[in-house]
């Protein structure tokens, strides 16, 4: 959930081989196309309360009838990330260990927390937090 909201690759740009019929409109081959992951995450026709933060959304029982191109963290198909499976089995596991050992809490709510979209989505002035030994 916390990848939904906040996606590390917020944008991606393509280019499509050929025409391409969007809606009403036709784009030429080869035009380049950005696709906006961090809007198609918060977007409430695709994500009910996308502000909401709610882990159960990608529940098995929960995802059956949303597109399987909704959730783009990593983007997707041919040229999605090479090292989204690395990235994932470390955050996990470094997630794992910090909640184990520590209590963290955020000292700012999420409409105080400023992104920045760099190379990819960071917080522009950091998170301030709480961390106490368990």
């Amino acid at each position: 959930e916390t990848l939904r909201i906040y996606p590390p690759a917020f944008v991606i740009v393509r280019k499509n081989p050929s025409d391409l019929k969007v809606g009403d409109y036709v784009l030429p081959a080869k035009s380049s196309l950005a696709i906006n992951i961090y809007g198609i995450h918060h977007n409430p026709t695709v994500f009910e309360n996308p502000e909401m933060f709610d882990p159960d959304r990608f529940l098995p029982e929960n995802c059956q009838k949303r597109h399987p191109f909704a959730f783009l963290p990593f983007s997707a198909g041919p040229r999605n990330c090479i090292g989204q499976r690395f990235a994932m089995t470390k955050m996990k596991t470094v997630l794992a260990n910090v909640i184990r050992q520590f209590r963290v809490k955020s000292l700012d709510h999420r409409d105080k927390i400023f992104e920045s979209g760099d190379v990819i989505l960071r917080p522009k002035f950091g998170i301030r937090m709480t961390v106490e030994k368990r």
